[in-house]
């Protein structure tokens, strides 16, 4: 799929990835970048830039990655979000995460494979037309599952060690 590749966006290589955020007004105070790949210690801070904030890494060993950004306004506020310049999105228990699918990704089998009428979930797709058309999992379930993973991950909203 790939980011919108105009302005100061974030942009996909071969080698690395550049996370932005635009910011030109100054409105965020601080932003790091939530990769979901891994749930210990604190995000990677981004460096302030003119238009924004900028992250450089070098690309993850995998054809696809979710991320957000948690960002510190300059009132104090605190939020996770998408990335704005990117249009691909993975539906989760959380909320939209933003996607980067590297060139050679192929999406599972499973996401479109047929399921039985009356199961408690159907597979999600990142695709916005999916998004339409899904059912979602049990709400019961993504309860268990938002609770557990608060608890493993989050505590109190805060990011643990």
């Amino acid at each position: 799929m790939g980011s919108e590749q105009t302005g100061f966006s974030t942009r996909e290589s071969a080698d690395e990835v550049i996370f932005r955020l635009p910011d030109a007004s100054g409105a965020i105070r601080s932003a790091r970048v939530w990769l979901d790949l891994e749930h210990r210690g604190e995000p990677p801070l981004m460096r302030r830039r003119p238009d924004g904030w900028e992250l450089r890494v070098a690309r993850p060993p995998v054809q696809r990655l979710e991320y957000l950004f948690a960002v510190e306004y300059a009132d104090g506020g605190q939020a996770m979000i998408c990335d704005p310049a990117q249009q691909a999105r993975a539906a989760t228990p959380f909320g939209d995460h933003s996607v980067i699918e590297f060139p050679g990704y192929r999406q599972p089998g499973w996401l479109t494979a047929p399921y039985a009428a009356g199961s408690a979930a159907r597979p999600r797709r990142s695709t916005a037309a999916a998004r339409k058309s899904r059912t979602t999992s049990s709400p019961s379930a993504s309860l268990a599952f938002s609770i557990i993973n608060n608890e493993r991950h989050w505590g109190l909203g805060k990011w643990q060690s």
